[in-house]
């Protein structure tokens, strides 16, 4: 007869087989997750190339839809966060257009990219002010960029003319409707310029 305390004891190999099990059920969902958030970054990917297009024709309400449709599929995505700031601020829906650069920003605080387009939606809501300080802050970080200076003094020349009660300053910046689509759309292919000589500058030091 067997004594009690080694029956009451677990055999060693079913404990083995226990944790065998837990680690073969947990490889295939790791797994499976890595595959399904790749097919969800690809199809976001395809949704934003997409949008630029849009950008491209005018078509700046299907470039909404299309980078909202991304931002469903892969939350927080800066690049799509960024377009789609864009296409707010071509649809002069400045408010939602700022929010999409303060998530930028939260997002990458390094890149100059948030900080203009919060200061251009801003500068559109007349908070110059606060729109000189966002250009200001991208400035710090890229001290040599004439769209961000043209930006800062845009915002200060409107604030001083605002705080001397609407007196008409001479040479000072006006603002119409066809000015947004185009201020913010310049800057976007600025952006992809500078991606794509990166790229190009990249592809080159593979090749050596």
């Amino acid at each position: 007869m067997p004594s009690s305390s080694r029956a009451s004891r677990p055999w060693p190999f079913l404990t083995d087989i226990d944790k065998t099990r837990t680690t073969y059920n947990s490889r295939p969902s790791t797994a499976v997750q890595e595959v399904e958030a790749q097919q969800l970054e690809h199809q976001a990917s395809q949704l934003r190339a997409q949008a630029k297009q849009c950008l491209i024709k005018h078509e700046f309400d299907q470039a909404e839809q299309l980078l909202s449709q991304g931002l469903q599929l892969t939350p927080g995505s800066y690049k799509l966060l960024r377009l789609r700031s864009v296409a707010y601020a071509c649809l002069q829906q400045y408010q939602r257009s700022l929010a999409d650069a303060e998530e930028l920003i939260k997002a990458v605080p390094g890149l100059t990219d948030g900080y203009y387009h919060k200061g251009f939606a801003l500068y559109h809501l007349d908070d110059y002010a606060g729109a000189a300080h966002s250009f200001q802050q991208a400035l710090n970080l890229n001290p040599g960029d004439r769209v961000l200076r043209q930006g800062f003094w845009d915002a200060v020349t409107l604030l001083s003319q605002h705080r001397r009660d609407d007196t008409p300053v001479v040479g000072a910046p006006t603002r119409t409707k066809s000015v947004a689509p185009t201020l913010a759309w310049l800057h976007e292919q600025k952006l992809a310029a500078r991606e794509q000589a990166a790229r190009e500058q990249a592809e080159g030091q593979k090749l050596k």
